[in-house]
């Protein structure tokens, strides 16, 4: 119940305005204020009503924190607000882990925002053979909406237990986790510039969106350094809501979108300070070298982008697949993300299995996945940069840039393809340390180095010369995602274009009404209401013209000149004058990109001999 203190604040001030302050110097029995602080942050919550912010001053914090219930919550005018106000740990050193539970938890409460918290050091006794209990940093769990996880640094959550797959143990940990357990579920959930590190998560991951939670959005946050997956959305499993219908127990209708998710793996990541051991639950891939840790995964997610994230050095890049029972990850767009030196793959799809609904797991689909403007460089082990399982259907991958660790045929791996059907490839780029082979790709290819800045370096923007520039297609606008929530992503209806209205780099997507293969648009940066800077005017002469055409305006520019297919015939470097012999009679575009102010120029051309 809430403390009778409130009434004092709530007769002088009105929803909203009150601040609670607590200390590792404060007392309950004082007032919460600035100058009386309390001392426990969970007698800050019980206290607290709507509207009203709990401002934790810096320090060590040894206790479990929950919001729980309607008492525990705000309103939509007026949420609760939990503030580290300076560096506060939580820390759960002196805590051994009892069920599914967080250092901080949220069960079945509404409209919060936890912001500034560092949480760490919750783990399982070791050593141990199998530990059922599941330590998580943050934790939201039942029904609940409208919660707001921001500027968190979560660490050292970790279950010790040795037991592996084979021996059917059930074990994990999280470092912060969704689970919509009832039919009610979740809805609208922002996680937002967390980082999650240095997690021993068993047969978990460091970030889990599970069950029934619809609405969510993953925006900017670091997760690295994890001996699992890094980002899972998950769907099917039917311990997490038995009462929930199929279509409701999945993760559905998410954002996601600037993450980073690095050096999570089952190998654990030896590079780290202190070092993150290898998995034990996955001990027979490790023993085979084969890794399975992905970056960004989605088992059975459905209505999910994954726009303009970066991942490297991952088992797996991205994997959208299904693990249960009549699962299917669909409907997913993965749009303008950076894939480089993950170990094996950089792009996996469909079930690992052979056998659809496989009881042994791995019997899942992938289906309606929409692959555009990515860029991939050398990911490549057991796979490569695309990889097509079992059971994927219905995709289509076009504006792409796979460059491969072995030959560009080498980049692209069909393990079953009866199984993978009707899926459209458009036009990517496919490069490698050989093109010779590169007639055995699907689609329409486009066999040149896209000429990245410094890919070993994970740079896979483009330079002036490549051939990714001005090449691409628009695709046409996604209009049948109905949801309130993507009404109120990409107002007023919902329909969004696939490729986003920005790069990886937050520069405009399309240039000019021209945009590129890749995650990269390249020349974007200038901005139209920059008015210092006089955009040149560019002729050129004679038009109609036979053998040549000369430049009005010198400079370092690189051209490309396409029919009215919109194929490109001729591109090249020049400082005044084309070479236009070859062509044809008719009509053609050329597109000329200035490499000194990086301006851009549209025109036509007529060819007459």
């Amino acid at each position: 119940m809430k403390k009778s203190v409130l009434l004092f604040f709530l007769s002088s001030f009105s929803y909203g305005q009150i601040i609670y302050y607590v200390s590792t110097t404060g007392d309950n029995n004082n007032l919460g204020t600035q100058a009386s602080p309390w001392r426990t942050i969970q007698f800050a919550i019980d206290q607290s009503v709507l509207g009203e912010t709990i401002l934790v001053e810096s320090g060590v914090y040894q206790e479990i924190i929950t919001f729980d219930g309607a008492e525990d919550s705000g309103d939509q005018l007026f949420p609760i607000n939990l503030k580290a106000n300076g560096e506060v740990l939580i820390d759960g050193s002196s805590f051994t882990p009892n069920g599914r539970n967080g250092l901080i938890n949220v069960r079945n409460a509404f409209h919060i925002v936890i912001d500034g918290f560092e949480i760490a050091n919750y783990k399982t006794p070791n050593p141990t053979f199998e530990d059922k209990n599941t330590p998580i940093g943050i934790l939201i769990e039942g029904e609940a909406s409208n919660i707001v996880l921001k500027n968190n640094k979560v660490h050292d959550i970790k279950n010790f237990s040795s037991c592996n797959e084979s021996d059917g143990c059930e074990t994990g940990a999280n470092g912060i986790a969704v689970y919509g357990t009832t039919p009610i579920g979740i809805i609208n959930i922002e996680i937002v510039n967390n980082e999650i590190y240095q997690c021993v998560t068993a047969s978990s991951e460091a970030l889990t969106i599970n069950g029934n939670v619809s609405g969510f959005k993953i925006l900017n946050n670091n997760i690295h350094d994890n001996n699992n997956i890094g980002f899972d959305f998950i769907g099917y499993e039917s311990d997490v809501c038995a009462s929930c219908t199929e279509d409701q127990n999945r993760a559905r209708n998410g954002y996601v979108k600037g993450n980073i998710a690095k050096n999570n793996s089952i190998f654990g990541s030896p590079t780290a300070s202190p070092p993150v051991p290898p998995n034990p639950w996955y001990s027979e891939s490790i023993a085979l070298n084969e890794g399975s840790a992905a970056g960004f995964y989605a088992d059975g997610g459905r209505h999910i982008i994954f726009d303009g994230n970066i991942s490297t050095g991952n088992d797996i890049g991205f994997e959208f697949a299904g693990e249960n029972i009549n699962s299917a990850s669909e409907a997913i767009v993965m749009a303008n993300n950076f894939i480089f030196n993950n170990k094996e793959n950089g792009l996996l799809l469909g079930g690992f299995s052979a056998v659809k609904n496989d009881p042994d797991g791995g019997g899942g689909e992938a289906k309606r996945v929409f692959i555009y403007n990515n860029s991939f460089y050398k990911n490549r082990g057991w796979g490569s940069e695309i990889v097509f399982q079992n059971r994927v259907t219905n995709c289509q991958i076009s504006n792409n840039i796979f460059y491969g660790a072995g030959t560009a045929g080498e980049s692209y791996v069909n393990f079953n393809p009866p199984s993978n059907s009707n899926n459209a490839w458009g036009e990517n780029i496919w490069f490698g340390s050989s093109t010779s082979d590169s007639n055995s790709l699907p689609g329409t290819v486009i066999a040149e180095n896209p000429d990245y800045v410094d890919p070993n370096s994970g740079n896979l923007e483009l330079q002036a010369s490549s051939t990714a520039i001005d090449n691409g297609v628009i695709e046409s606008p996604i209009t049948n995602w109905t949801s309130p929530f993507w009404e109120s992503l990409f107002p007023p209806n919902g329909d969004f274009l696939p490729q986003g209205n920005k790069d990886i780099k937050g520069n405009p997507r399309v240039y000019n009404t021209i945009i590129d293969f890749g995650a990269h648009e390249f020349g974007s940066i200038l901005s139209t209401n920059d008015n210092s800077y006089q955009k040149p005017i560019l002729h050129f002469y004679p038009n109609p013209a036979s053998k040549s055409v000369s430049l009005s305006t010198k400079g370092n520019y690189h051209y490309s000149i396409f029919n009215i297919t919109g194929k490109r015939l001729l591109k090249g470097a020049t400082k005044q004058v084309i070479n236009v012999s070859t062509l044809s009679n008719g009509l053609y575009f050329v597109h000329f990109l200035n490499n000194e102010n990086r301006t851009r120029f549209v025109k036509k051309l007529q060819i007459l001999k």
